[in-house]
């Protein structure tokens, strides 16, 4: 009986679902948000952008009728929520739809995220510089050129054209006036405006941890699952490639025969070379291997995969990373990676932003491919996990203290929630010391995460020094990812589900289930409270 009563009050609860913008949330059948007068939609005398919301969780056949009706299916918007083009003669006949709970205009204040002009630049030079610089995303079926000479006329100096025909992506980069910005926002074509990011890294044991965290007690690397076959791919400053960890002691270049490095990419303006170390870093504790066996305990989580690097920094550890993301993630795939881990992002709140929108996009037509990015170093707070990190198909990692303290999150860590509700992080693995006191990176202590050290600006032949005790969520982030290709041998190996490797039992897993074993594998952090974004 009791049972019955709570489905009774739950089904009086009523419509919960408000339509979630990162700056506008509201019932449309409850009131509209106050939208200043200029920025609201001036109607086409035939067709315009509208939002339908439907009544629940979206069915295919609902999406179809919309589509016999005309419409022009684009983006979704929580909850429940297209943007469409329609026929203004087809919207009172769509409102009668059973399954349609609401239709009003895409106004332009919706286009226009709300961090522009509160980014917060290092660099002197863009902190000081008096025009935007835009990134504007486009519907996918606009012309890219008759929108460029609509920018123009604005007074806009077109920077880039970033495109993705594959996966329905097109952008233009550009620089112009703040007082023209609400014009911007009345190009019919245009879906989403955002200030150019600065992109930062999140630097601020591991390996028995993850697998048993019993100590010393590394058992999938006892039974012969260390990565074998699998290739990941590291976006980040680069690497030193001859560095013991990742050179091949018989010279062979880049490629099949190398014993490491699959592939090595420069984006932007990327120097073919390391010049921070945190690139280095993070690629040994993905999959770092000292041929020479001098410092095995400081070998990456799964020491004989292989890898993809993909440079982004020009220098200093500033970064340039693909636009869209989405050809980064092609190129690794191209490589053979399954996986691409990324221990970076921008600190623009919680929002659902352009890369995140890149990911889950790229996730979803290539269910064999999977992306980790770092929460971020801006914790305690609660939503403070930044993009593209908040993404809805990644794994997104958080860092948690050593051993003996692996069940306390580390104070520097990223919570969630997202901006839009959904929690965050995915998962969280070691990323700072035992009693979460994260030395200074340049002046490091005893208890941090140890992994390959850059030795030098230029790659140099040398473990004279292969230990670099930094800690962050960057250090969390391939850890997550080497224990991917872990959980990917095993199941390539056919070990699932009798626990021993059966050639019949062996299958190639996807991204979401990769990303399920994960999370079913990890132990409970919180209190008996949970969710409360601690």
């Amino acid at each position: 009986m009791k049972i019955l009563v709570g489905i009774l009050v739950i089904l009086t609860i009523g419509f919960s679902h408000p339509i979630s913008f990162v700056h506008y949330k509201f019932d449309p059948l409850e009131t509209e948000p106050t939208i200043p007068t200029e920025l609201r939609l001036e109607p086409d005398a035939l067709s315009n952008y509208y939002l339908i919301q439907f009544t629940g969780p979206v069915k295919n056949v609902w999406k179809n009728e919309i589509i016999k009706h005309g419409g022009i299916i684009y983006d979704y918007i929580p909850h429940f929520t297209f943007i469409v083009s329609l026929k203004n003669s087809e919207v009172d006949k769509l409102e009668k739809l059973p399954f349609v709970r609401w239709i009003g205009y895409y106004h332009p204040a919706y286009k226009i995220s709300p961090y522009i002009g509160k980014m917060e630049y290092k660099d002197p030079a863009r902190a000081n510089d008096p025009w935007l610089n835009l990134r504007v995303s486009l519907f996918y079926d606009a012309d890219v050129d008759k929108v460029i000479s609509q920018l123009k006329d604005l007074g806009a100096q077109i920077e880039k054209i970033a495109c993705h025909e594959e996966y329905r992506i097109k952008r233009i980069i550009f620089d112009i006036s703040p007082e023209k910005l609400n014009e911007v926002a009345h190009i019919k074509s245009i879906k989403w405006i955002e200030e150019m990011p600065e992109y930062t890294l999140y630097n601020n044991t591991t390996r028995w941890v993850l697998q048993t965290n019993v100590s010393n007690d590394t058992v999938l690397w006892a039974h012969g699952i260390r990565g074998d076959g699998q290739i990941l791919s590291v976006m980040d400053t680069g690497i030193d490639y001859l560095s013991c960890f990742f050179r091949d002691p018989e010279g062979d270049p880049f490629g099949p025969d190398h014993r490491k490095i699959q592939a090595h990419h420069l984006y932007g303006s990327a120097q073919a070379y390391d010049d921070h170390g945190h690139g280095t870093h993070v690629s040994g504790t993905a999959c770092g291997n000292d041929y020479t066996m001098t410092y095995d305990e400081y070998n990456g989580m799964a020491k004989n995969a292989r890898m993809v690097m993909q440079d982004i920094s020009y220098g200093g550890g500033n970064l340039t990373p693909p636009s869209p993301l989405t050809t980064g993630f092609q190129d690794a795939m191209n490589d053979g990676a399954f996986a691409q881990t990324n221990s970076w992002g921008y600190t623009s709140g919680s929002q659902y932003a352009t890369e995140s929108r890149d990911i889950d996009n790229f996730m979803y037509n290539n269910k064999y491919f999977l992306v980790l990015f770092a929460a971020g170093n801006s914790g305690p707070s609660s939503s403070t996990v930044h993009p593209p990190a908040t993404a809805k198909d990644d794994i997104t990692v958080g860092a948690s203290c050593q051993n003996p303290g692996e069940n306390n999150i580390a104070g520097f860590s990223s919570r969630g929630p997202a901006d839009d509700g959904r929690l965050e992080p995915t998962v969280s693995i070691s990323g700072t010391d035992a009693n979460d006191q994260c030395p200074d990176q340049w002046n490091p202590g005893p208890n941090a995460i140890y992994s390959a050290l850059n030795s030098g600006t230029t790659p140099t032949q040398t473990c004279e020094w292969v230990a670099d005790d930094w800690c962050g969520t960057s250090m969390a982030t391939p850890a997550a990812c080497g224990a991917a290709a872990l959980v990917r041998q095993y199941y390539m190996d056919g070990w699932y589900p009798t626990g021993s490797p059966e050639p019949g039992n062996a299958f190639t897993p996807t991204n979401d289930l990769l990303k399920a074993t994960l999370i079913n594998s990890a132990v409970d952090m919180g209190t008996a409270n949970i969710p409360n974004n601690d």
